[in-house]
């Protein structure tokens, strides 16, 4: 499938300063270039080309990344909350929030 177009019609304003004082010179020209959405009005410079552009999308795009992890089942280890580490977790709690909470084990693959 080809990418979409981003399409733009306007004006390419081209200038050259310098060339009138140094015709001869090129090395001595200074050149700029700038874009309109519609016609300007230009300087004894300046040329104004009428140019569109058609140009795919995905020029436009960043590299997207992209990852992809896979755990197998057999390489996770359950977690296993000693006893100790329980009893403190409830203590803390009934001290912070004044509820008596009882935690309880729960099997993850349930």
């Amino acid at each position: 499938m080809s990418s979409p177009l981003v399409k733009w019609e306007g004006y390419l304003v081209v200038a050259v300063t310098g060339i009138k004082q140094n015709p001869g010179r090129p090395h001595m020209w200074s050149t700029s270039a700038k874009a309109y959405k519609n016609k300007p009005a230009v300087d004894a410079n300046e040329v104004a080309f009428k140019v569109s552009f058609e140009i795919p999308a995905a020029v436009f795009q960043r590299p997207q990344f992209e990852a992809r992890i896979s755990v197998p089942a057999d390489s996770v280890v359950p977690l296993v909350v000693n006893m100790e580490v329980r009893d403190n977790v409830e203590d803390l709690l009934r001290d912070r929030t004044g509820f008596n909470v009882k935690l309880l084990p729960v099997d993850p693959l349930k």
